[in-house]
């Protein structure tokens, strides 16, 4: 598609709405799939114990014809769209033609600074929707079945794992983008709440302040990024090498 037929985005917030158009549509299927599962427990559940147990049973007992998994490939095979990649390329178009004619834009700025995938930068929408309305946050505890004592709206690392991957292989990748090695955890642009004893499927999700600020900017600037760029520092005194010779000790004077 040549590019002077494609049009900008007017704005960093035109860009943001687009975003969540399309977390608008993950999210709604993924409500209409746990309505439609939660209609069928009512039906067979014969106790209240049934119903508190209805996530383990559900996945073995064939409901509707239809077997329920727990397994991320099977659970988002429904959720697979055939114009997914040309979505995703229309949206990166619009970006570069931003880009291009000097529109700022927030979140892809940062995915082109460090480099981020477009499963890493899902994560990061996913923690700032909450940030812009409350919906979210609210759609997140519905989805989440404010099963998490705080239900505070943050998504947990479940929730983002089981709307963002299609597959095994996307769940144990996007699962290592929220570990303490990775970019979006070495340089602080995801923050992970709760006990660091919790598994790390519970953790809720939640993007720091200046980051927030700078995403919904009118204007995002590079400068500004840079600002809040700050990875890790590694110790100033590494460990000693085992095979490396021992220093001489001071003669005592």
């Amino acid at each position: 598609m040549p590019s002077d037929s494609i049009e900008p985005f007017a704005d960093n917030w035109a860009y943001l709405r687009a975003e969540l158009g399309w977390l608008d549509r993950v999210l709604s299927v993924a409500i209409a799939r746990q309505r439609q599962e939660t209609k069928v427990v009512d039906r067979i559940a014969r106790s209240r114990g049934d119903r508190v147990t209805s996530h383990w049973w559900k996945g073995l007992v064939t409901l509707e014809g239809e077997t329920s998994y727990d397994s991320p490939a099977e659970n988002s095979r429904r959720r697979l769209s055939p114009t997914k990649g040309s979505y995703q390329q229309q949206l990166e178009a619009k970006i570069q033609v931003s880009q291009q004619r000097g529109i700022s834009l927030g979140l892809p700025l940062l995915c082109d600074r460090l480099k981020l995938s477009v499963p890493e930068k899902n994560l990061v929408l996913m923690a700032l929707a909450p940030e812009i309305s409350r919906r979210y946050a609210r759609l997140y505890n519905y989805l989440q079945e404010t099963e998490h004592p705080d239900a505070t709206g943050l998504p947990t690392v479940d929730l983002m794992l089981r709307l963002l991957c299609r597959t095994d292989a996307e769940w144990r990748s996007l699962r290592s983008a929220l570990t303490s090695d990775s970019t979006l955890i070495q340089y602080h642009l995801l923050e992970l709440r709760s006990s660091q004893t919790a598994p790390l499927l519970s953790r809720l999700v939640k993007l720091p302040d200046p980051l927030v600020n700078y995403l919904l900017a009118d204007r995002p600037a590079s400068d500004t990024l840079e600002t809040l760029l700050h990875p890790v520092s590694s110790p100033t005194s590494p460990l000693p090498n085992p095979n490396s010779p021992h220093p001489t000790p001071p003669n005592p004077q």
